[in-house]
């Protein structure tokens, strides 16, 4: 009985993120798996995500056999589920990054998507960046990770135009606009190269302050084409009043126009 009470506390410990619980309960990667329950839902900190990436990569480094697939799904939930959103240690990430390149081809689709969210909102470093170039026509998840990069260094945004002179991703344009798109673009040369939807959309995906994407959207011409998806952009950031000031406005200048 008392036996069971303390693996039950031990239990709440690891899902409580405790460092030394974990590292006495996790002591090789064959038992990452084994805790798959429990570590998926501990809310940690980056120790023991550093120190169950390292057990991984060893192991994966020494070529040892255990779930590593399953091993995988547990990272993936652990880092999501991270106590502090801000960016992984330097040595974490390169960790990461190279689980992402051994398993991004692989067949399982679920395999896949948990190396790539591992790497969400983490700003990679310029190698990092250039791999995902070098791969964005071979996988959507490297795709995903640049459209979706939480800063645009040059390498990035001349890869977007690029791909938009050559008409590559175009189901994804307005992302790759989103990646060219400055607090001092010039909306009219935007709006005659890409038209207005493009453009709202692009405002939406950039990574501009909410008071420079709110001076850009209020110097877009509101017509029937942009009309609908201005609306949805400007609700999504925020900008509810912004919108119905803008839009009291246009109802003014029509009944103007209407009356003559």
């Amino acid at each position: 009985m008392e036996k069971d009470f303390v693996t039950e506390v031990e239990n709440a410990l690891v899902e409580l993120g405790d460092f030394e619980t974990i590292q006495k309960r996790i002591v090789t990667v064959r038992d990452i798996p084994a805790h798959y329950n429990l570590l998926s839902s501990a809310v940690v900190k980056d120790d023991v995500i550093a120190y169950l990436t390292s057990l991984f990569f060893d192991a994966y480094k020494r070529k040892e056999r255990f779930q590593r697939k399953k091993s995988i799904i547990v990272l993936k939930r652990v880092v999501r589920n991270r106590a502090i959103r801000a960016g992984l240690p330097t040595k974490v990430l390169e960790r990461l990054f190279f689980i992402f390149q051994e398993y991004i081809f692989d067949r399982n689709e679920t395999t896949q998507w948990a190396v790539s969210t591992m790497l969400k909102d983490e700003t990679l470093s310029e190698e990092q960046l250039a791999w995902l170039i070098a791969h964005s026509e071979q996988s959507v998840h490297a795709l995903n990770r640049l459209l979706r990069h939480p800063t645009v260094p040059p390498a990035v945004a001349q890869w977007a135009t690029l791909c938009i002179e050559h008409k590559l991703h175009m189901d994804r344009f307005s992302e790759l606009v989103g990646l060219i798109i400055g607090s001092e673009s010039d909306i009219s040369v935007l709006l005659e190269n890409y038209g207005g939807r493009a453009i709202v959309w692009g405002i939406y995906y950039s990574r501009l302050e909410p008071i420079e994407k709110q001076s850009l959207l209020d110097k877009i011409p509101v017509d029937h084409s942009s009309f609908h998806d201005y609306v949805i952009v400007c609700e999504r950031t925020g900008f509810s009043e912004a919108l119905r000031t803008r839009l009291r406005q246009n109802v003014g200048q029509m009944s103007i126009k209407v009356a003559h």
